[in-house]
């Protein structure tokens, strides 16, 4: 038996967003977005792949959805840790990772976030979004999934439940 890279935290809501906007919510630079959320910097790649495709994308509702939380506990390459998840089924949207961002917790220290996110464009694809906290702000990248090198054991791996995707 193959032994587990994640440990279980726990599941928690995300709240019901209105008016989500990807264009209005990840805003880069010294300003809070208008969800209490800041970042510091978009990877080029998160940048290409989410950021532009939605620029002018009409505000929308994000239905609230169940959220997952685990440690990652030892060094793995992503396709085993979205495998342990649960595959497609638990990726996240870009809207749900917005969700997530805002509804983190208070920030001390650093923190680094792993989530499977879905190409808004291209609903088949699925990448490892990558956020870390530090300097009171948000720095997001986007992976491949077939990413060759492995992530360090400490990340917090989110994950949404395996209800059925919700159509953004």
């Amino acid at each position: 038996m193959k032994e587990s890279c994640l440990k279980f935290v726990r599941s928690f809501q995300t709240a019901k967003v209105v008016g989500y906007s990807t264009e209005q919510f990840f805003v880069m630079g010294k300003k809070t977005n208008r969800r209490g959320v800041k970042f510091l910097s978009f990877g080029v790649t998160f940048d290409r792949v989410f950021l532009q495709p939605l620029i002018g994308a009409k505000a929308e509702t994000i239905a609230p959805a169940t959220i997952r939380q685990h440690n990652l506990t030892k060094r793995s390459l992503f396709e085993p840790i979205y495998a342990e998840l649960g595959g497609r089924p638990v990726a996240l949207t870009i809207g749900q990772l917005a969700a997530l961002l805002a509804s983190h917790p208070e920030k001390e220290g650093c923190i680094w976030l792993l989530v499977p996110v879905i190409e808004p464009k291209d609903p088949n694809t699925v990448w490892a979004v990558y956020c870390d906290w530090g300097a009171s702000c948000w720095r997001v990248e986007a992976y491949s999934f077939s990413h060759p090198d492995a992530w360090a054991a400490g990340p917090q791996v989110f994950s949404r439940d395996s209800e059925p995707l919700d159509p953004l």
